[in-house]
């Protein structure tokens, strides 16, 4: 009986090793995957980047500082990548983002001032669960695809100083889960598209420094922090959240209804939402600014004083020397 126990003591461990031996080659080809697609997509996205990691001579791609890879149902997975200050010049970012597309838990992605050599590739709407998109200070002086509109569980956008051209897509309307847009920054012009009144969870909303832009704001839910400056929007009576420098007239109203999308553009849905009076947040930022460009202009001014008179002193101390010292031998 003894040995009986004993050995049924010594198969349950022996099976229990078995079976975690199972569990980590199984979570190792998980990772080993997601490497395998993480390494083709480096090796895609020019020399800096390339040789960064691989000087490394790293284990799994998990040990690098610029990734990060969870357990998700059981398996380890890479669900951070923050590639940032990096240099591509191969012009292969449209293959590299299909390749990182085959991340499936993949939710963060971001790649700051990473000097692309070509614009935002479309294929960056294949990602399946990606719920922070980070592209900022980039190089991309194209169109924002509309294939972005297809990542419908992204959270965070931020496209900002990237040089961006043409219009908001329509598609960005269909993004229900999101809550931070930042477009700032950007040549983008055009209205906004009407449907992005259907952006409930939408809380912050920045499109400053895009001149472009033209039209009122649609009427977004709960939004609270925004950001209009130097665009030309404008803001509708009952906005949540003000931030362009002047309210819509019904000429305004109508002309954007005509461009952005609206089913229904001579419907009277905006007649009272006329505020031709300046918004007291636009009024006051525009003074601000005017503000700050008269007191440039004013220390340009003195600067320019300053050097001139300095310049003339040198000038005329060097022109009077000689004629100083003949002057003395005489």
């Amino acid at each position: 009986m003894k040995f009986l126990k004993i050995f049924l003591s010594t198969a349950i461990l022996v099976g229990s090793v078995i079976a975690d031996d199972q569990e980590v080659e199984k979570t190792d080809a998980n990772i080993s995957e997601d490497c395998k697609h993480l390494e083709a997509a480096i090796n895609l996205l020019g020399n800096d980047l390339k040789e960064t990691y691989f000087s490394k001579k790293l284990s799994n791609c998990c040990e690098y500082n610029e990734i990060v890879c969870s357990e998700v149902d059981g398996q380890n997975h890479i669900v951070t990548i923050k590639f940032d200050n990096h240099k591509s010049f191969d012009k292969k970012e449209s293959e590299a983002f299909d390749e990182l597309s085959n991340l499936n838990y993949l939710t963060t992605l971001q790649m700051v001032n990473f000097m692309f050599s070509t614009g935002l590739p479309k294929s960056i709407g294949k990602f399946k669960k990606l719920e922070n998109l980070i592209l900022n200070h980039n190089t991309f002086h194209t169109d924002i695809p509309e294939e972005i509109g297809n990542i419908k569980s992204l959270v965070k956008i931020d496209l900002s100083f990237n040089y961006l051209t043409g219009n908001i897509p329509p598609s960005f309307a269909t993004l229900e889960n999101l809550k931070s847009l930042n477009l700032g920054n950007n040549r983008l012009e055009g209205p906004l598209p009407y449907y992005f009144k259907n952006l409930t969870n939408l809380q912050e909303m920045k499109l400053n420094g895009n001149i472009g832009l033209r039209g009122y704001v649609p009427l977004i839910p709960n939004i609270s922090n925004c950001d209009y400056d130097l665009t030309n929007l404008c803001n509708l009576k009952s906005s949540k959240c003000s931030s362009a420098f002047f309210g819509c007239s019904m000429e305004m109203i109508n002309q954007t209804n005509s461009e952005n999308g609206n089913p229904f553009p001579n419907s009277d849905e905006f007649v009272k939402e006329v505020n031709d009076k300046p918004d007291k947040g636009g009024s006051s930022g525009l003074r601000k600014y005017l503000i700050i460009a008269l007191t440039l202009v004013i220390a340009i001014i003195i600067v320019i004083y300053i050097y001139v008179r300095c310049y003339r002193k040198r000038y005329n101390g060097k022109d009077n020397y000689p004629l100083n010292k003949n002057y003395n031998a005489l």
